[in-house]
């Protein structure tokens, strides 16, 4: 498993066998593609490929400072 090989704990995914949900989010054709979403739900950044970690983590920390 992809998460849990990179010490990301248990997240919580789904296949998308019908491309619905691809389509949904931009038209998603590469694996891994992540998306870091605000407390409102909106979309902050859009990783492509294997994210930039230390970026990603910079990102959650302010975001999770963020009232």
């Amino acid at each position: 498993d992809f998460c849990l090989s990179r010490g990301l704990g248990d997240v919580y995914k789904r296949q998308d066998n019908t491309g619905v949900v691809a389509k949904a989010w931009g038209d998603v054709n590469v694996t891994p593609t992540t998306f870091l979403l605000n407390k409102r739900g909106v979309v902050v950044k859009r990783f492509v490929g294997k994210p930039d970690f230390a970026e990603l983590n910079l990102l959650i920390d302010r975001l999770l400072s963020e009232s």
